[in-house]
């Protein structure tokens, strides 16, 4: 069992990273069901039950999103790199999102595009901003996945040695 402490200090090792990334897997089904309820009290006349479902699951997904992203940090920790590191994917995926959302939209929906979105170098333009975020995601998941660094570490002692410290 992971000490799943308020905070993001100290290291975990790769078998405590992988039970928590099930572990809020498992979580994230409920917001999941509380979403597809939503759903279904909006088809119905039960707007309210709906509006209260979604509400319900955003703030259980923000919450388990919250408590894995420190979990997150501290097996960055293991691998001797910062946390930050992760503020670079939601960064990239949020503006590739955005203009590519912008673009599906607008051509599934046969509306007039936006003057920068018209011509191709734009749209070759989008994969410059996609890639990145990609490049960035494979990173992260890389980083993850290998081995903590040997012995101590400017984040704490290896998992399981003792209580962490910062040097």
């Amino acid at each position: 069992m992971i000490d799943l402490s308020w905070d993001t200090h100290g290291r975990i090792d790769r078998d405590a990273y992988r039970k928590a990334r099930w572990r809020h897997f498992a979580f994230c089904l409920i917001p999941a069901v509380l979403f597809v309820l939503g759903g279904i009290g909006a088809a119905t006349t039960l707007i309210w039950l709906s509006v209260l479902a979604w509400i319900a699951g955003f703030v259980l997904i923000s919450y388990y999103r919250y408590r894995f992203m420190q979990v997150m940090v501290r097996r960055l920790h293991d691998r001797n790199l910062s946390g930050w590191v992760m503020l670079l994917s939601p960064f990239v995926l949020v503006l590739a999102l955005t203009v590519g959302g912008v673009w599906l939209f607008t051509t599934v929906a046969n509306a007039a595009s936006p003057s920068w979105l018209n011509d191709t170098t734009t749209k070759f333009g989008i994969w410059i901003v996609l890639l990145p975020a990609i490049a960035i995601n494979v990173f992260l998941r890389y980083q993850l996945t290998r081995p903590g660094t040997p012995g101590p570490n400017k984040y704490g002692l290896p998992p399981g040695v003792g209580q962490a410290q910062v040097f």
